[in-house]
């Protein structure tokens, strides 16, 4: 028997990894003694609120747009599962835990290049299930995290030389 999830499971789980995302980059920015890296996940933050009231956007409109995953097997829940395991916590606080207890500004940098990667996966399986107007949404979407890979690798070697 398959595994499915409706559109608009699938949309909250889009809308809590960028809630999650918000809440590591804006909670580390607080704290961030290098005024790059503060600028750089200040403005991550603001991304991902843009980035949720997009995906906001769509579940507002579900009525419009149906979609649905239906999966053969397990194994195949679990990759997906797995992309979003990485970002979406079950404790809401945990991101920010997560940002507070990382000193290290490399670290910090490393998990955020981690959790936007993921985000790239996610929303990459997400291209596949919707209409043609959406996914050219998505994929605007897609680019922006790529460059936020880019800003994230470019700070991460400036502080290593």
């Amino acid at each position: 028997m398959g595994i499915f999830h409706s559109g608009q499971e699938i949309l909250e789980m889009a809308i809590i990894i960028e809630e999650r995302g918000f809440e590591f980059y804006s909670t580390y920015a607080e704290d961030a003694k290098d005024e790059k890296i503060k600028e750089l996940f200040e403005y991550l933050g603001g991304e991902e609120i843009n980035h949720k009231k997009t995906f906001q956007g769509f579940l507002d409109d579900m009525g419009k747009e149906e979609f649905s995953i239906s999966y053969s097997n397990e194994e195949v829940d679990l990759y997906f599962k797995a992309i979003i395991d990485s970002r979406v916590f079950d404790d809401p606080n945990f991101a920010i835990q997560l940002a507070k207890d990382t000193e290290d500004e490399i670290k910090a940098i490393d998990l955020a290049i981690g959790f936007e990667k993921d985000t790239i996966l996610f929303y990459h399986e997400l291209v596949g299930l919707v209409k043609e107007k959406t996914k050219e949404i998505i994929m605007n979407i897609i680019e922006e995290e790529k460059k936020h890979v880019q800003n994230l690798s470019k700070i991460k070697n400036e502080l290593q030389q």
